[in-house]
């Protein structure tokens, strides 16, 4: 364990005696899950830059900047709501070569009754969280990103057989009602494929309006 991150591990053990140690992703950045509707002084939100997740596959650094710049600003935000939050960055992390090393790593010295962590939306870091091997219980919960939990797609989905995803995208809308007129789609049409398939004439290139840009400082995320 390098001695920023057992620094940072210390500080929340000394404060209080943890009960749940709860992992948050850099795609879980919901502060509208469930999780955040009350606060528990004895609950520690972990949201960590592992070296894992910048490099398990290549990314543009623009994105890995921009996932670790927002996972900062989250970790603020509960903090500001009063949560209790380990942030850790790349250099807090830098002997831990894994994900599971690093919730190991953690569980071990703060000792919680419970990890909990929501289901990750890669099957590959699904499966790392659901085998690693902790000293305490471990529970999974839903993230809360999509409309159908994961227990519902066999009903939508049949093994075995074509599905396209159009076909599932149109069930949903109608059993949502999301973008539809009566039982019909909105517009008349299910999609506008066909049109967008278009391709750009010279004349419309002077219709593309300037790009959004922002001026977040990413300084210290491009140095480690």
């Amino acid at each position: 364990m390098s001695h920023s991150l057992d620094q940072k591990v210390s500080a929340i053990q000394h404060i209080k005696q943890v009960e749940k140690v709860r992992l948050i992703l850099g795609d879980q950045l919901n502060a509208q899950h469930s999780w955040f509707q009350s606060i528990n002084d004895n609950t520690v939100y972990v949201i960590a830059e592992v070296y894992q997740e910048a490099t398990y596959t290549r990314h543009h650094i623009q994105k890995a900047s921009a996932f670790f710049l927002a996972m900062q600003g989250f970790a603020a935000a509960l903090q500001k709501a009063g949560h209790s939050v380990l942030y850790l960055t790349l250099d807090d992390t830098a002997d831990c070569s894994s994900m599971p090393e690093l919730i190991i790593s953690i569980c071990q010295r703060l000792n919680p009754d419970v990890f909990e962590y929501q289901m990750p939306d890669e099957y590959r870091l699904a499966l790392q969280l659901r085998d690693v091997a902790l000293p305490c219980p471990k529970a999974c919960v839903d993230s809360e990103h999509f409309f159908l939990e994961k227990n519902e797609f066999k009903h939508y989905i049949k093994a075995g057989k074509h599905n396209r995803l159009e076909n599932f995208y149109r069930k949903l809308r109608v059993r949502f009602n999301i973008l539809m007129n009566g039982d019909q789609p909105e517009g008349g049409a299910w999609n506008f494929d066909s049109e967008n398939r278009e391709k750009l004439k010279a004349k419309d290139l002077t219709e593309i309006p300037e790009p959004l840009c922002f001026s977040n400082d990413v300084t210290a995320i491009l140095e480690r």
